[in-house]
């Protein structure tokens, strides 16, 4: 489920490898990223979730927070290292999710400085 463990075959964890406990945490995750719950990540961030996670269809957080219009999720998850140019397993990045959802805030957040 998470791309940061080891032990698969390409070096990743596998949802079957992980207990309950920890796949009911990443999907608690993954659904407030997709609902935009800064407040969680505010915590879980600095307390150590990685900012790179991915599901098993290879969304990120970020991918999942700016496909649905998240722009202060996205601003807290790059200020913490996400990667704006990850792509998922279907090779859409976080950037074009945004686009093809006209997410004009969430845009603005990857634009060069």
């Amino acid at each position: 489920m998470a791309s940061n463990g080891t032990n698969g075959t390409n070096g990743n964890t596998t949802a079957s490898q992980l207990p309950p406990e920890a796949i009911a945490f990443a999907t608690r995750m993954y659904d407030a990223a997709r609902t935009g719950q800064v407040d969680i990540f505010e915590q879980a961030l600095p307390a150590g979730l990685p900012a790179n996670m991915t599901n098993e269809k290879g969304d990120s957080l970020i991918m999942l927070a700016s496909y649905h219009g998240h722009a202060p999720l996205v601003r807290l998850l790059l200020q913490h290292g996400a990667n704006p140019n990850s792509l998922n397993d279907r090779g859409q990045s976080p950037l074009a999710g945004a686009v093809f959802k006209g997410e004009a805030d969430v845009i603005e957040m990857f634009e060069i400085k």
